[in-house]
């Protein structure tokens, strides 16, 4: 376990699916994916229904707490699913994976990671209950403005370490 984001830059993770893959890990904790849209669409998102995606960069909060941790369910996600389970299933058939955030912990901190996002002026909501019908976070999908460049992600990044060593420590939030 590290108290670091490990930042992942992916290539060929496109809609077709990917090359890529992590090394199978038991390692349990949270992700965040960043993905690409290429162009505008409608694109449907199982019971949510039919959305408008505009081009851009969408960030997904996720987390990895069953069988084979973080890397399977990275993994999973750098697939195109025949049968889409969950949210981000119906969404990775159309955006490539550009980078992937991992960070090993016991700790339940997409929520933390999720507010972050939430309170961000960069950030916007496009989906209210993407990837959070199992937890009362508006979403876990952020649609950026800009792009995350290497300055304000490592900033970012650096945010989400503090507040993710924080709760870990505390077991609280108070920002969130």
């Amino acid at each position: 376990m590290t108290d670091a984001i490990q930042i992942i830059t992916v290539k060929g993770a496109s809609g077709g699916g990917s090359e890529f893959n992590l090394p199978p890990s038991s390692g349990k904790g949270v992700y965040l994916l960043v993905c690409e849209l290429s162009e505008n669409q409608e694109i449907s998102i199982g019971k949510l229904g039919r959305f408008f995606f505009q081009k851009g960069e969408y960030l997904y909060v996720g987390s990895a707490f069953g069988p084979g941790g973080i890397g399977a369910r990275v993994n999973h996600h750098l697939k195109i699913s025949e049968k889409p389970h969950w949210h981000m299933d119906y969404l990775r058939k159309f955006v490539s994976i550009r980078e992937l955030w991992l960070y090993e912990t016991e700790k339940r901190l997409e929520h933390a990671w999720a507010h972050i996002f939430l309170n961000s002026p960069d950030a916007r909501t496009p989906i209210p209950g993407f990837g959070s019908s199992d937890c009362m976070c508006k979403t876990h999908l952020f649609y950026l403005e800009e792009s995350l460049r290497s300055h304000s992600r490592n900033t970012t990044a650096s945010s989400i370490e503090a507040r993710s060593v924080r709760v870990a420590l505390t077991g609280f939030d108070s920002s969130a």
